[in-house]
């Protein structure tokens, strides 16, 4: 099915993808023996971001042969199910969501191809709805912390001592995680805040693929705790400044109630205060374990999945351009220090484009087609509304008059809940279930509209 051609646009289109620092990356070179074998994570990305990309780009299109049509389909029905049977929240819509399509890609397994003999893992894949519905979401009961943990115990001396490795293993594991969770939250004392970035590097391990996804479940879901240094405060520029002052004077999250005016406004009116035109520049910030960079620092850690205030807390899809702290009083002897990322939004396709989007009609699949030219104005966006990172591939069609690009959201480590009710949560108390808004869905309405 994978002949040379395909796998060549396959490997061009993973070369081509902007990712996040910390996913799983598949190997440029795949389907070459020489990258040796595939890693969870890296089998995950394939087939839930490369793959759904290049093979719907090629087999998709009107014209394609009906029977690369019938495969594609197969293949993303897979895909389809795998998102979402494997949540961090579940619902009974998502589970019934689940086994339709499950169902689905087995009668078309064995339809499609001839004589084909079903595995036990796939067997098992028809009951796992009945799994969902009384243990709910899978994170809590899956098999990748022991993975990882095998990988680690290969590693570690022993010291001709094996009696005490499980209690050393218990006890380190539980202050590890003890120390994670300090740090990801506001609660550090201020002695230490100075030194965040240096017991962050000292601990930090490789934190990419599932360990990432898992960990960051347990962190808490608060703004990231920011250090102001008076000393580095820069002049913003003109637009991050307006964009601040426009965020800030229209959320009452924000103003608490005081009335804030720009720094050159003139006179001001009774119990008006000015918001401050200066502000910290950071060149990355941590949030629940994820780092996020500006643009011009790394492409992949820009791209953001965020709630625009421009849509009255919808979701959009845009580029960060800058990160800041910014200071602003708030009290008689009271400030806030908060964190921003300023973002540029990334527009939808026009709409006699949209009619040649090829992902419109695998309407749970949440990949769609945007412009890959940003808004002229940024938005500035606090750290708390950035929902996720999405993928990013360079899309050509010659239908298409606009450069595009197929974007794939990489939500699994979001707080935002879905809209439907009936939420089955993991009842575990260490399991906190988090995933992307369904409410929030305007940005990208093909994608998202049934999600």
């Amino acid at each position: 099915v994978l002949n040379k051609s395909v796998l060549s646009e396959v490997q061009a289109d993973i070369t081509h993808t902007t990712l996040p620092s910390w996913i799983g990356r598949a190997p440029p070179d795949i389907g070459n023996p020489s990258h040796g074998k595939l890693s969870a994570d890296q089998w995950r990305t394939l087939c839930t971001v490369h793959l759904p990309i290049t093979l719907t780009r090629l087999w998709g299109r009107p014209d394609s042969p009906p029977r690369k049509k019938e495969i594609l389909e197969n293949f993303l029905d897979l895909v389809t199910a795998v998102l979402y049977g494997t949540p961090r929240r579940l619902t009974d819509k998502r589970i019934r969501t689940y086994n339709h399509y499950i169902f689905k890609y087995i009668r078309g397994l064995i339809r499609i191809y001839d004589d084909y003999k079903l595995t036990p893992n796939q067997h098992f894949s028809l009951h796992l709805s009945e799994i969902l519905k009384k243990f709910g979401p899978p994170h809590a009961y899956w098999a990748f912390p022991f993975e990882r943990y095998i990988g680690l115990i290969r590693h570690i001396h022993t010291n001709q001592r094996p009696s005490e490795m499980e209690a050393t293993f218990m006890t380190t594991y539980c202050m590890g995680s003890n120390l994670h969770g300090l740090l990801s939250s506001d609660k550090v004392p201020s002695v230490l805040a100075a030194l965040l970035p240096f017991i962050k590097s000292a601990i930090d391990s490789d934190t990419r693929g599932s360990l990432m996804s898992d960990l960051a479940v347990f962190g808490a879901q608060v703004e990231p705790a920011v250090v102001f240094i008076e000393k580095q405060q820069k002049l913003l520029s003109t637009d991050a400044y307006a964009a601040l002052l426009t965020r800030v004077t229209s959320d009452p999250d924000l103003h608490y109630g005081i009335s804030f005016a720009a720094h050159n406004s003139g006179l001001l009116r009774r119990k008006q205060r000015i918001l401050s035109p200066f502000a910290q520049m950071l060149p990355s910030i941590t949030s629940r374990g994820i780092r996020f960079t500006p643009f011009s620092r790394h492409a992949g850690d820009s791209q953001v999945l965020y709630r625009s205030s421009h849509l009255q807390g919808r979701l959009a899809m845009g580029r960060i351009v800058e990160i800041f702290v910014h200071r602003r009083i708030i009290g008689a002897h009271a400030h806030r220090d908060q964190a921003f990322a300023l973002v540029k939004q990334f527009g939808s396709l026009a709409p006699e484009d949209k009619k040649h989007d090829v992902f419109h009609r695998f309407k749970h699949l949440r990949i769609s087609i945007v412009r890959t030219a940003t808004s002229d104005l940024p938005e500035a966006v606090p750290m708390q509304d950035i929902v996720a990172h999405f993928a990013a591939c360079p899309f050509k069609d010659d239908n298409i008059s606009t450069p595009c690009m197929a974007v794939v959201p990489l939500d699994r480590v979001s707080d935002v809940p879905f809209r439907e009710s009936a939420v089955l949560e993991q009842s575990t108390a260490v399991i906190v279930v988090v995933i992307l808004s369904a409410e929030s869905h305007n940005f990208l309405p093909e994608a998202f509209s049934e999600f």
